[in-house]
């Protein structure tokens, strides 16, 4: 992951004084880096095959909606570390990117 993080802030989509990292800004990191919107969810909802950084009563949690299943949830007592692991999914995935 840091790997990840530190490519972000040499493209300048992340600043490094920065340690919080919040679903706004999230938004703003998908779309510049063209993941599909049909692909995630960061406002609950459950739409097949999609990822989700969703938060409870206490924490957040981050999955993939798999035919109606929370497939490989992790939860996560900070917004930041949610929404890091989050990005790092996503980002990952090939297959989330718009297609052109």
């Amino acid at each position: 992951m840091p790997s990840l993080v530190a490519s972000l802030i040499s493209r300048g989509i992340l600043k490094p004084v920065e340690r919080h990292y919040g679903s706004p800004s999230l938004k703003e990191v998908l779309d510049a880096e063209d993941v599909d919107p049909r692909v995630y969810s960061l406002d609950g909802g459950m739409p097949f095959e999609a990822y989700f950084l969703e938060r409870g009563p206490s924490d957040w949690a981050v999955f993939y909606s798999e035919r109606g299943s929370r497939s490989g949830e992790v939860g996560f007592r900070t917004e930041n570390d949610a929404c890091l692991h989050f990005l790092n999914l996503v980002l990952r995935d090939s297959t989330t990117r718009r297609e052109h």
